[in-house]
């Protein structure tokens, strides 16, 4: 009973020990599997290419069928005049008849059925469908790069909420042992003044400067449920605690210049490929609509059949070729046409504006890189000093020769450099995604 009690101790321990560690790839791959936006997107792509079998299916041959049952009061009929006799009288008797003026004659049944199925085959449409087709295939592409757009929104806000997890995790190990190094000092700040050798201001401004911590501590806190809360929607991943992800490394190297990056903003971006195509398909549009004032060109067969005993042939095949030719239509195309050319020139303002802005977010994430790299080993080196002069001044703090202020400015600055420092790494990380994000090239 002992052996298994061990047994199950140890394997409990194991269990509790051995908890699962998201790295950045896990989270972002998992939240673009269980993204609604992107699930959104790629039904939307959907859409739009079966918009194509639509456009296309205008121009296949159609066949319908129809029937009726029709019921008469009366049968229908035709007057005609009565014909002059010819030829000699054979009766004298048939002079004297009155013969009438006028004979009605019964040309179909009070009732019967009736059907028809019948075959409309376009022939020519000068173009009007292909045209639209290529407006749909340009429609196509732009909500390809929408989608693409949208998973590069995806992976920087996984990238994001990802790195501010962590970075709120780190300020909150700066301030609890901030909280711990001020609780030490204030016990000692008591003792001192038990005997006096301090004055009552040297205790109060210890336990200040530990309250003004604590707030900090709590501020640091909820930005972790925060950071986590968001990754969680994200991913779908029930992260309990930073401790489940996976720390970056702080070896960091950058060496870039802001032209490089400009030079990439070019037509391959999602937000440029967009709006390329919104113009291309608005240019196919052009055509399309210009087709609606030209003829077309239809043949057709319909075979028929009905229940008239009256009729000669009951079951008849009819042919033909039709042609319509729009003569009139108020205007409508016309306007449609200044409407597409109104169109075009805004896409093309658009195109320009979408530039410009992609070039500003460029600029202000290789700035926000460019800043968090140099703030890196400037926080470093104040750490160092920051801790040497805390040792020096808390030696003489307790030789009694400064005031306690100096030493709570001393463990101030400490843990000001503290998080200066993982402050400055975790923006850094930040800044990049933000500017692999601006260039359009964000990836896993």
């Amino acid at each position: 009973m002992r052996r298994f009690f061990i047994i199950f101790i140890i394997a409990y321990s194991t269990s509790l020990a051995e908890e699962p560690v998201y790295s950045l790839v896990m989270c972002q791959a998992k939240a673009l599997e269980r993204s609604e936006r992107l699930s959104i997107a790629e039904l939307e792509v959907g859409i739009a290419r079966e918009r194509i079998n639509e456009i296309q299916g205008i121009d296949m041959p159609k066949i319908s069928a129809e029937a009726a049952y029709n019921v008469r009061d009366k049968h229908p009929s035709c007057v005609r005049k009565a014909p002059h006799p010819v030829g000699p009288q054979t009766s004298p008797q048939s002079q004297d008849e009155k013969r009438p003026s006028k004979i009605k004659t019964i040309v179909a049944d009070k009732h019967g059925t009736t059907s028809k199925v019948s075959l409309v085959v376009p022939i020519f449409d000068f173009g009007y469908v292909d045209k639209l087709t290529l407006v749909q295939k340009s429609e196509v592409q732009a909500t390809e790069s929408e989608r693409e757009r949208v998973e590069q929104d995806v992976l920087l806000a996984v990238t994001a909420s990802y790195y501010m997890a962590l970075e709120s995790a780190k300020i909150e190990s700066v301030v609890l042992q901030s909280i711990k190094v001020l609780s030490q000092q204030k016990s000692i700040s008591q003792d001192l003044y038990s005997v006096g050798f301090v004055t009552k201001n040297d205790v109060l401004g210890v336990q200040v400067q530990l309250a003004e911590r604590e707030q900090e501590l709590i501020q640091a806190q909820h930005n972790i449920e925060n950071s986590l809360a968001t990754l969680n929607r994200l991913t779908e991943i029930d992260i309990k605690g930073v401790n489940e992800l996976e720390d970056c490394q702080e070896n960091i190297d950058w060496s870039a210049r802001l032209d490089d990056f400009l030079n990439k903003v070019n037509d391959n971006h999602p937000d440029l490929k967009t709006v390329l195509a919104k113009i291309q398909a608005v240019e196919w549009a052009y055509g399309a609509i210009a087709a609606e004032n030209y003829p077309d060109i239809k043949g057709f067969v319909n075979y028929n059949t009905s229940s008239d005993s009256y009729l000669l042939h009951k079951k008849w095949l009819h042919t033909g070729v039709g042609i319509e030719i729009p003569i009139f239509d108020g205007g409508i195309v016309a306007s449609k046409l200044l409407q597409n050319k109104g169109r075009q020139k805004e896409l093309s303002l658009q195109y320009e504006a979408t530039y410009q802005d992609i070039c500003l977010q460029v600029k202000e994430a290789f700035f926000a890189v460019d800043s968090a790299y140099a703030k890196i080993p400037v926080a470093k080196q104040s750490i160092i000093h920051a801790e040497e002069n805390l040792k020096i001044d808390r030696d003489l703090y307790q030789e009694g020769l400064i005031a306690s202020d100096d030493l709570l400015n001393d463990e101030e600055r400490l843990s000001l450099a503290r998080s200066n420092y993982f402050q400055a790494l975790y923006d850094f990380k930040i800044a990049q995604a933000r500017l692999a994000y601006a260039i359009g090239e964000i990836e896993i």
